[in-house]
């Protein structure tokens, strides 16, 4: 959706910022809330983190320094002077954890819609499975995604539909350009056909990570990612897996009829277990991220 949106003549999206969780996470020292205490400590933190590599040139602006700013609107400083700089008024920010932030980024920006991009959790098991930069377990994934969906259908009730836009990224492979025009719709933009040509994974100012989690989409809208869970995994994970997820697949429309679930006390276990696992595996990460900031 990123690549797609990026090729309006209007819209510009930079790679990945995780700037409402892990940035500013390290930020707290100098930040009162939302507010940036410290000027140049945070300038000192932006400029070391290679996520933010896309915004550099335009760290040493003195506006920069000559009033207060909150964590939104020095995003927004940034994220408009990269739009600018490429020629386009519109712009985005596509970071997947920061679905966990919407409170926070709703209260930064009020007016701001948001698009909620959801695809089968079994297919999403099987993506990251082939990512070398995910190191979790399938079930850790799988109770991610769970937690995901969750969150997105709160969010979608506490803003409604003027707001959010759920987007089917099964819709989008199968049915690019009505899906494509239905985003316009939402977001006040034109049509334009070139949205729905072939993107490359290359992306000289993305995370590494990124362009590897791409490379197996080159070429846009690949049918071959729809349902590849039923070819990629054994029955006995499927069932694991449908387990865990389904109530989440089912208020999705997504659990077959005829899906292969465990007993009652099968599915307890395997939920028990996942949310053990990912609570141990964020924790992890948790204290990873203190520990480098």
């Amino acid at each position: 959706m990123r690549s797609v949106l990026r090729s309006h003549n209007e819209v510009a999206i930079p790679p990945e910022t995780q700037f409402f969780t892990k940035l500013l996470s390290r930020a707290r020292p100098y930040m009162r809330r939302v507010q940036i205490a410290d000027i140049d400590g945070f300038l000192r933190l932006v400029r070391r983190d290679k996520r933010m590599g896309s915004f550099l040139q335009f760290l040493d602006d003195p506006i920069l320094k000559q009033r207060p700013w909150t964590a939104g609107e020095f995003l927004e400083f940034l994220c408009t002077r990269y739009a600018h700089s490429l020629g386009k008024t519109r712009w985005g920010e596509k970071t997947p954890s920061h679905l966990w932030r919407w409170k926070l980024i709703r209260s930064l920006y009020p007016e701001c819609k948001f698009i909620l991009m959801v695809r089968d959790g079994r297919d999403v098991v099987c993506s990251l499975d082939k990512v070398t930069w995910n190191a979790d377990a399938p079930l850790v994934n799988a109770f991610r995604w769970k937690m995901d969906v969750r969150i997105g259908r709160r969010l979608e009730e506490a803003l409604g539909p003027r707001r959010v836009l759920r987007v089917s990224y099964e819709n989008l492979i199968r049915a690019p350009e009505a899906t494509v025009r239905e985003v316009c719709t939402f977001l006040g933009l034109t049509f334009e056909p070139g949205m729905l040509e072939p993107f490359g994974a290359k992306d000289d100012a993305a995370p590494s990570f990124e362009r590897e989690a791409r490379a197996e989409n080159v070429g846009a809208f690949r049918s071959s990612s729809v349902g590849r869970y039923q070819r990629d995994l054994g029955p006995r994970r499927i069932a694991s897996l449908n387990a865990l997820m389904h109530s989440e697949l089912e208020a999705l429309g997504r659990l077959e009829e005829d899906a292969e679930l465990p007993g009652v006390i099968a599915r307890a276990g395997i939920w028990l277990r996942s949310a053990m696992t990912f609570c141990f595996a964020f924790s992890k990460r948790f204290a990873k991220n203190r520990l480098e900031s």
